[in-house]
């Protein structure tokens, strides 16, 4: 009768053993699978933080910039969305400062396939040694298939730009010291990128103007960054160029757009002109 008994409980102790091993199996399969799920969901976001700097969403190419650029890391619902009305979109805003990456903070699971994904996008300037500016962003990711997409993004306010934040602070205030501090801030401002930077609204104009509340109104000189003007041009898709002594080139398109830009060293369009001339042609460049 005890051996029975033993047998009996040895069976059950058996059992038991085998359901903890086969929980804790399936345990680890969940749990790597999530892990790799998260290390994809990291790759995704990180590819499409450094795919940021390649749309100027006040280039009149920014539709098409947006589709080349983000085609592999948006779902066509916000794709078709962003290239309908790309001031809703991310991307790039002044030609400085750009965005250079996502800085992740935290991901969230909300369920099999869905992530929230809160970070910063990161800000930099061509100026060796300026402090970087941040600005939050919240991004939802799906997986469809076998593949992880963007399917929400949503932007706060830059939380490491210091003149935007004071002047937020000065500008409703009537006091003498708050018109002081203000008007001292505003003095800083004196260009397009720098009085964008500052928080004030881009008026809806060709070619877009910021304007600062002490009347002064700047015009955007580019509307393209160099690399896409560059690109343009190796495509074959450049009719006419021109060149200031500023480096400012102004390439006219064969759709009729206008692509403006700033090259890094004086003659730089006709250095790529030439390299291109092979494949599609000579192009016309008129100099200041």
């Amino acid at each position: 009768m005890k051996k029975k008994i033993l047998l009996a409980l040895l069976f059950i102790l058996i059992i038991i053993a085998a359901v903890g091993v086969y929980s804790w199996n399936q345990s680890r399969i969940i749990e790597k699978g999530q892990q790799a799920d998260e290390a994809a969901v990291v790759s995704l976001v990180e590819g499409f933080g450094k795919a940021l700097k390649k749309v100027s969403l006040l280039s009149p190419t920014a539709a098409r910039d947006i589709e080349e650029s983000y085609k592999d890391f948006l779902d066509t619902a916000l794709l078709a969305q962003w290239k309908e009305e790309p001031s809703k979109a991310a991307g790039r805003l002044t030609s400085s400062p750009w965005p250079d990456r996502i800085e992740i903070i935290s991901i969230r699971r909300l369920g099999s396939g869905a992530y929230d994904v809160s970070g910063n996008i990161v800000e930099v300037t061509s100026v060796e040694g300026a402090a970087a500016i941040r600005r939050p962003v919240e991004l939802g990711v799906v997986k469809f298939s076998n593949r992880w997409l963007i399917t929400g993004l949503s932007l706060g306010e830059y939380i490491d730009n210091d003149i935007a934040a004071q002047l937020s602070d000065c500008l409703p205030k009537s006091d003498m010291a708050s018109r002081e501090k203000c008007q001292e801030l505003l003095e800083r401002i004196r260009n397009f990128d720098e009085c964008v930077l500052a928080g004030f609204s881009i008026m809806k104009s060709n070619p877009a103007q910021c304007q600062t509340p002490d009347g002064r109104t700047f015009i955007q000189e580019t509307n393209s960054t160099w690399e896409m003007a560059v690109l343009a041009i190796n495509n074959c898709e450049v009719e006419i160029a021109f060149q200031t002594h500023g480096r400012i080139v102004t390439l006219m398109l064969k759709n009729g757009n206008k692509l403006i830009a700033t090259e890094p060293e004086i003659d730089d369009v006709m250095e790529i002109a030439d390299s291109a001339a092979a494949e599609c042609g000579q192009i016309v460049i008129g100099t200041e």
